[in-house]
């Protein structure tokens, strides 16, 4: 069955936010095996265009219209006014929700809490527990309509605990034909390289597809012969995993940093961090991971050479004769943050993120990463792009790759 989605709000086709809506809606959907997002379109606060794209997928097929956006209590907020006139129906007051945000919202404008818990009167209330605006259920010409708040934590929470298991699960079995093996440590092409040859001997079966992202390279499994059983779909994922062990971290949803902060965990271990050219990234990335308190000690940020010379005692001279972007002053980075924060890990960052600054001997996105523990510090240089955001995002997950590859080695 076929799925259409429209992102409401001025916001989104202006630039000035990301619509991350429908891409979440269609990563949760694409879990379902005769479920296919086929239709994504993203609008404004506009009458007209709301109108016209419901038109255009209620015209071509489509099963299930997810719409997010627009139910504020604010004059552009149109979303309900639009279904109303489309619908030909009115609107109506959810008395349980609104009885919960008066007793929640003592202190809001009345009008405004009303207006939070309206809905279509053809339609049935879908419980929004974190937010204030109630979404909305209904069918029109045998289509299933979800109408959603645009604020993406209130559109998730609502989606996966209340849409997905009461609408969705119960008609739609999930799809085990698709997975999507992560890796890290390695190049798209020399992946190619290696699973070449499977590839070819599987390709009339089985579809592979490499995307490659800052934390590393995705490789998707997707069975696109039906005839190919679970059976030779596993050991299809066998044989690739066999050539690239190695580099692999996870799968599907898996993120780095959580594996690193796992490991970490399991061991026993702690970890702290000096840098330079990325500015504190690196922490935050450590320390997005619920629990990281467990294995994360601290960090200092050197961005100058006072700095470090201050807080992480490295020796003045040895700046002057390696220069702060080194080999040198990198693994002494590692080693004195270790020693300093008492933790089993030390990793250092320093380079040059551009786009000024380089030189004909250490160019723009030249980076050197070091990693130190009691027995040794292993320092490794880098030379990444000309684009600063490009080369500080790809060094915090060079550190988190290098880190997961000195556990497999230990």
């Amino acid at each position: 069955m076929n799925v259409g989605i429209i992102t409401i709000g001025d916001e989104l086709i202006s630039g000035y936010t990301i619509d991350t809506n429908s891409n979440f809606i269609a990563l949760k959907l694409k879990k379902y095996k005769d479920l296919d997002v086929s239709n994504i379109c993203v609008v404004g606060d506009d009458l007209d265009s709301i109108s016209d794209n419901l038109d255009y997928l209620i015209d071509r097929n489509i099963s299930y219209i997810f719409l997010t956006g627009g139910l504020g209590p604010t004059h552009d907020d149109l979303t309900k006014k639009v279904l109303c006139k489309y619908f030909n129906c009115k609107l109506k007051i959810c008395k349980q929700h609104y009885k919960k945000l008066l007793k929640v919202y003592s202190n809001k404008k009345i009008d405004n809490l009303k207006s939070q818990s309206e809905i279509l009167d053809i339609s049935e209330p879908v419980i929004n527990d974190i937010g204030t605006a109630l979404s909305m259920h209904f069918k029109y010409k045998g289509i299933s309509f979800f109408v959603l708040p645009g604020v993406p934590i209130e559109m998730k929470n609502i989606l996966v605990n209340q849409i997905l298991p009461n609408y969705i699960d119960p008609l739609f079995k999930k799809d085990n034909t698709t997975i999507t093996i992560l890796t890290s440590g390695i190049y798209e092409s020399l992946l190619y390289s290696k699973l070449k040859q499977i590839i070819d001997k599987y390709t009339d079966n089985i579809k592979v597809s490499f995307l490659p992202e800052y934390s590393g390279v995705k490789i998707r499994l997707s069975v696109v012969n039906n005839s190919v059983s679970m059976k030779d779909f596993l050991k299809f994922k066998i044989l690739i995993e066999s050539k690239i062990s190695k580099y692999i971290y996870g799968y599907d949803n898996d993120k780095l940093n959580e594996v690193v902060g796992n490991i970490l965990i399991k061991d026993r271990n702690t970890l702290s961090v000096a840098e330079s050219c990325t500015g504190g990234y690196l922490a935050k990335i450590i320390t997005d991971v619920t629990g990281s308190s467990k294995y994360f000690k601290g960090g200092i940020i050197a961005y100058s050479n006072q700095i470090k010379i201050d807080e992480l005692s490295i020796d003045k001279n040895i700046i002057e004769k390696y220069g702060a972007v080194s080999k040198e002053v990198a693994s002494l980075m590692s080693e004195n943050i270790r020693k300093k924060y008492d933790s089993t890990y030390g990793i250092s960052t320093t380079g040059i993120a551009g786009p000024d600054g380089g030189s004909e001997n250490k160019p723009v996105g030249r980076v050197y990463v070091s990693i130190s523990t009691k027995k040794e510090t292993k320092c490794k240089e880098f030379t990444f792009s000309d684009k600063r955001e490009i080369n500080r995002k790809i060094t915090v997950y060079v550190c988190l790759s290098l880190l997961k590859k000195k556990f497999l080695n230990k």
